[in-house]
């Protein structure tokens, strides 16, 4: 919550670019073809980006890059919804954060 948006930002991309080393792809292969195109599967934030990418739809680094966007976007909107909550003490594990 504390975090510097550029440092945040930093973090995420770097979390998407582990999340695609560790087999985003694969695992987005294989919930296709074990559950098929199931909407809350192929409409979440990752799998919707690869999706496009394993439908032809866009090359792998632009599917990258977007799920890049979408990510930061969300943590944006979470960030705005947490705000509102006066009441919550937001650095109680700052050393296991921040890197």
């Amino acid at each position: 919550m504390n975090f510097e948006r550029d440092k945040l930002y930093q973090r995420i991309n770097e979390r998407v670019d582990k999340m695609i080393d560790d087999g985003l792809i694969d695992e987005t292969k294989l919930l296709i073809k074990k559950y098929g195109r199931v909407y809350n599967v192929i409409n979440t934030i990752g799998y919707r980006e690869i999706v496009q990418y394993l439908d032809g739809n866009m090359t792998l680094d632009c599917a990258v890059e977007l799920l890049k966007k979408n990510t930061r976007n969300y943590a944006k909107r979470q960030l705005t919804w947490f705000r509102k909550f006066e009441d919550i003490e937001w650095n109680v594990f700052p050393d296991k954060l921040k890197k």
